[in-house]
């Protein structure tokens, strides 16, 4: 599955924009490797 990323109102620019991931990958396991990515504390939304 192809994700496609695009940074709005003051969101962090990321520099890799379209992203490769496997189908078996949950949402919740997107969402946490882009927390990470993104450096966001837990009080941060993504």
């Amino acid at each position: 599955i192809d994700i496609l990323l695009k940074a709005t109102a003051n969101a962090p620019i990321i520099k890799k924009k379209k992203w490769a991931v496997p189908r078996e990958r949950r949402i919740g396991s997107i969402s946490l490797f882009l927390r990470k990515y993104l450096k966001l504390e837990d009080d941060e939304r993504l």
